[in-house]
């Protein structure tokens, strides 16, 4: 049997990131810590959980959280946890075309919050899959988790290698290949997104590269006004997910 899951350990924090873990995941749960003192109804349903899955909940000072997480919102709690990644070799294998979905490829996003905030968008949205690169990429570490609410452990998060050549595979398989770029030929109004799509979002400050661009079948744009250059690159995709979203549910009904 092929391997699906890749198990590099990562500390998460916040209280609905662990609560959700535990839920969906709690084989991945290796350790629980909890600021002394902490007593609300959220630890309640937390040592329910953690029994549930045979784990004790540990205590610890604020600085022992601190070590392990730095001067974060952690909300009392931190969680040792497996990040469980899918291999592409692998994920690629269990599309299912035939239903037209969309997927999100990451272009060396270096902000954590936006990471998280597009996989939180990408859930709420419907999106299949979030194809995550191995470098030149801000990793999936506990800031992502925070940001995504607990989003995370919610969509397949598949690790990859060289862009470009994961754009190739896609393809060949029956993705088309659209590039979010401020200096693209078409209006995303002007698409209708009716087939399977890999939405590929570039990097905060440099956008896409050349090669890349060159790999999408099509370059589409946010339509703006008042001159207004661009937008993050969490709220450009957040714009094309639900433009999608909206042409999925007309194609539905007509």
């Amino acid at each position: 049997m092929k391997k699906v899951e890749q198990f590099e350990e990562i500390f998460i924090y916040g209280r609905q990131p662990v609560l959700d873990v535990l839920r969906r995941s709690p084989r991945r749960v290796k350790r629980i810590l909890v600021r002394e003192g902490v007593q609300t109804s959220f630890m309640k349903d937390m040592e329910a959980l953690a029994k549930k899955a045979h784990l004790k909940v540990q205590t610890g000072t604020e600085n022992e959280l601190e070590r392990l997480v730095g001067g974060v919102n952690h909300q009392g709690v931190v969680a040792l946890i497996a990040s469980g990644t899918q291999i592409f070799s692998v994920w690629k294998d269990t599309v299912k075309l035939h239903k037209k979905p969309a997927i999100l490829l990451f272009q060396d996003i270096q902000d954590p919050h936006n990471v998280g905030a597009m996989i939180r968008t990408a859930v709420a949205v419907g999106v299949e899959a979030i194809l995550l690169p191995r470098f030149n990429q801000a990793p999936l570490d506990g800031a992502v988790y925070k940001t995504s609410a607990g989003m995370v452990d919610r969509i397949p998060v598949v690790e990859i290698g060289n862009i470009n050549e994961t754009l190739r595979k896609l393809k060949e398989i029956g993705f088309w290949i659209v590039g979010i770029d401020e200096e693209g030929k078409q209006s995303m109004w002007e698409e209708d997104f009716d087939m399977p799509i890999c939405f590929v979002i570039g990097s905060e400050g440099e956008g896409m590269p050349e090669k890349t661009r060159e790999l999408c079948d099509f370059l589409v744009k946010i339509p703006m006004e008042n001159d207004v250059p661009s937008l993050n690159a969490s709220v450009s995709a957040a714009i094309v997910m639900y433009e999608w979203k909206r042409r999925r549910a007309t194609q539905v009904k007509s």
